[in-house]
């Protein structure tokens, strides 16, 4: 997948340049809520420059449907910064003994969702207003768990959501979107809830507006970082929970900074 990745980020034209080299400072996070604060701190983003990208690798499994079976997911990503906010996600998935790639695609303002399999011919080609918001919201919450000095924006929002929680409203090209991070008292993530995806119900001819969360099972230190052990992506329908993702990256799965042509 990384030729192909690296091929479709060179065909975007994404640069990855900083909105500004400054290191992030405690001045920064001097007038965020409390909450925010402590979760950049646990982060570890206090005397680093702002990151300007990721690529990200994740490991795990993936069902398609309620009824499913898994399948062993690997994927391959890679995100850039405000004022370029883009995310090119690629992944691929066994079905029936054929290697499926799935792309979903945030650049220039628009998100995409397209699936072919062996990567000869399209199935599913998605776009249109919910997939501009779900993919945009799903770049916040990347930022979140694996970029976080890229929210400190003025394209973002920070506000208190309580003692241990706090929002992101994150607006681009006419898009503006919302999410709820939960955090554990030290600081760590526990979980990332929006209402800015669509789920396609069984039977369904369009999808539907339903809140989206990604609790996160732990955290490890990878030098001056703190990364996610593992992630769940979980639908929150009113029928109850429907959990369809779980991705696990070790401290060599993430690097930052990489421009575009090199990754």
């Amino acid at each position: 997948m990384s030729a192909t990745l690296r091929h479709e980020v060179v065909a975007a034209g994404l640069h990855a340049e900083p909105w500004t080299d400054a290191a992030v400072t405690e001045a920064d996070l001097a007038e965020l809520p409390s909450a925010a604060a402590r979760y950049l701190r646990f982060m570890r983003v206090v005397g680093r420059p702002r990151d300007r990208s990721v690529h990200i690798r994740l490991h795990g499994r993936f069902r398609a449907g309620l009824d499913a079976s898994w399948k062993t997911l690997a994927s391959e990503q890679y995100n850039t910064a405000p004022p370029e906010t883009a995310r090119i996600y690629r992944m691929r998935l066994p079905f029936f003994g054929i290697p499926v790639q799935g792309r979903d695609t945030y650049v220039d303002g628009v998100g995409r969702m397209l699936v072919r399999p062996l990567d000869l011919f399209t199935v599913q080609d998605a776009r249109g207003a919910a997939f501009d918001l779900g993919e945009l919201v799903t770049w916040v919450n990347d930022a979140v768990l694996f970029a976080p000095s890229m929210l400190l924006h003025p394209c973002v929002t920070w506000s208190g959501a309580g003692e241990d929680a706090f929002e992101l409203v994150v607006h681009d090209r006419g898009h503006t979107v919302t999410a709820i991070v939960e955090i554990a008292p030290g600081g760590a993530v526990a979980s990332f809830v929006t209402p800015d995806r669509w789920f396609a119900p069984p039977g369904a001819r369009e999808p539907v507006r339903t809140p989206w969360s990604t609790p996160v099972d732990g955290w490890q230190s990878c030098g001056d970082r703190m990364l996610p052990t593992g992630v769940r992506a979980v639908w929150l329908r009113e029928e109850g929970p429907f959990t369809y993702a779980e991705g696990t990256a070790s401290c060599e799965d993430v690097m930052w900074n990489v421009p575009p042509g090199e990754i």
